[in-house]
């Protein structure tokens, strides 16, 4: 069996324990558990939409560097098709027929000829890693992220894209643009071995106070603030500097890809059919809602993790 970083799968394993939480939730009334704004359980989530997609995708840049570009265009290509585009199209196509066809889903696909090039669901986020990756390959060809100075000016670029460009969502090119920063940034992070640990007590203080005055105040900026990229890159460094570890997390953190691709199944299944049965209980809802979309994914990647083309399909892999 492969070793395994546990800081790192620490911190996928909190990542997909506030992602599963989120959709079981959902970020509207007429989504998940239907909650309203007095919820307790929407106001956690809400707080939180700064830091989720931010963690996972600073992780991504973070392990990225492990692995990175080596000048082989066709594999690295070729590699990213299969774990990336394959399960998307795949597990996607399925997601959105359920959304057309079965009742009690939340929401419902209009154009199903415009799967994938509208991004479907929660898949966003695979479009946009994938074309990510691509510019990453293309910055790696051009040697422009091999050096601090260079790669901080590719930084502040992204940046720049982030608070001020607004693209199309069509392959979900929006967010490529909103993800880029924080997979920049955790690429740095790794590759140039940045840990500032004197600093990490001020930067931790720091964004307890930025979270104490929008409480506080009341205010949830927009995720295309400045505010939210200072609040993602900052709590995802420190999650993943933190040196914190647990076997729990660490091993839902192992499994952090098929659960981000196969959550919203299980989710979305179970409240179908509790609430078809009458079950209210929000609390109960939840914690069943957030126990099976972890553990669920986890069980399909055992059964299906060593069955061909079905891997593929499924998960990814080879």
């Amino acid at each position: 069996m492969k070793s395994r970083n546990l800081d790192i799968d620490t911190a996928r394993g909190l990542a997909c324990i506030l992602l599963v939480a989120f959709h079981v939730i959902g970020n509207n009334e007429s989504r998940g558990l239907h909650l309203g704004s007095e919820s307790s359980l929407r106001f956690f989530s809400d707080c939180l939409a700064y830091i989720r997609m931010p963690l996972f995708t600073f992780l991504s840049g973070f392990v990225y560097s492990w692995r990175p570009f080596s000048g082989d265009t066709r594999n690295f290509i070729k590699g990213k098709v299969r774990r990336l585009l394959i399960p998307m199209f795949f597990l996607g196509t399925i997601f959105a027929v359920c959304q057309k066809y079965l009742p009690m889903t939340n929401s419902k696909i209009d154009n199903l000829y415009l799967i994938h090039i509208v991004p479907v669901g929660h898949f966003w986020f695979i479009e946009s890693l994938f074309i990510i990756f691509m510019i990453v390959m293309l910055l790696e060809k051009l040697t422009v992220l091999n050096k601090p100075l260079s790669f901080f000016m590719v930084f502040i670029s992204s940046i720049i894209l982030f608070l001020w460009v607004k693209a199309t969502h069509y392959f979900s090119i929006q967010g490529v643009i909103y993800l880029l920063p924080f997979f920049l940034c955790g690429v740095a992070v790794s590759r140039f071995n940045i840990e500032i640990l004197k600093f990490r007590i001020y930067l931790g203080l720091l964004l307890v106070s930025i979270f104490v005055f929008l409480l506080n105040n009341a205010i949830f900026p927009n995720k295309y603030t400045g505010i939210a990229l200072i609040i993602g890159l900052l709590s995802s460094f420190l999650i993943v500097r933190s040196g914190f570890r647990n076997n729990l997390l660490a091993y839902i953190g192992a499994f952090s890809y098929s659960i981000y691709l196969f959550h919203v199944f299980f989710t979305a299944s179970l409240r179908i059919f509790l609430m078809g049965l009458g079950v209210e209980r929000v609390e109960f809802l939840f914690m069943l809602g957030l126990v099976v979309g972890i553990f669920g994914p986890i069980l399909i990647e055992k059964l299906f993790q060593n069955i061909p083309y079905l891997k593929t399909a499924l998960l990814g892999k080879k």
